[in-house]
């Protein structure tokens, strides 16, 4: 089945088989780390089980995924934070991970998944600038795919929006 029409369930379980092939049992289907990575963006729990030990190597399956998008050139993590990770060992990655990380990607991520409603009420409200073109990325992106970045220049959309008195609080 095309990775477009994969169900997307709340938690799906993977097992891990010795021929390093992955099973979606949920789906029925054998899936790549790619499919996986999908999965994830549209807001899947993913649990990975080894075939024959029945562990949780979730963590070194999700490890993979990054690492296949780094091979990927998409460039999520930067040298200088890999430096730093082996540098100031695991036990400080586990304490910046699970205790600031997390803290500060929560409003993040509340923000990027709001965006594209506010855009939209603005609009609807006549309250976006009618000579400011929607972004491309935005019009064809849901939520979990928006970020700042995708506007061009922020800085010309912030001074239209505070021109017009509907910049956000």
């Amino acid at each position: 089945m095309p990775l477009e029409q994969k169900q997307v369930h709340d938690q799906i379980t993977i097992k891990k088989y010795s021929n390093r092939r992955l099973y979606d049992s949920t789906n029925k289907r054998y899936v790549t780390l790619e499919d996986i990575a999908f999965l994830i963006r549209e807001g899947s729990e993913i649990k990975v089980l080894d075939s024959q030990s029945g562990d949780d190597i979730s963590k070194v399956i999700l490890i993979q995924v990054i690492l296949e998008s780094e091979k990927n050139k998409e460039d999520i993590l930067p040298v200088s934070f890999l430096h730093m990770l082996i540098k100031y060992g695991n036990k400080v990655a586990k304490d910046f991970f699970e205790n600031y990380f997390l803290m500060m990607f929560q409003p993040y991520n509340y923000v990027k998944e709001n965006y594209k409603k506010n855009i939209n009420m603005w609009q609807q409200m006549g309250w976006y600038p009618s000579d400011l073109n929607m972004p491309v990325d935005l019009e064809n992106s849901n939520s979990k795919n928006l970020s700042p970045s995708t506007i061009k220049d922020d800085s010309e959309i912030s001074k239209k929006l505070y021109a017009t008195g509907c910049y956000p609080c």
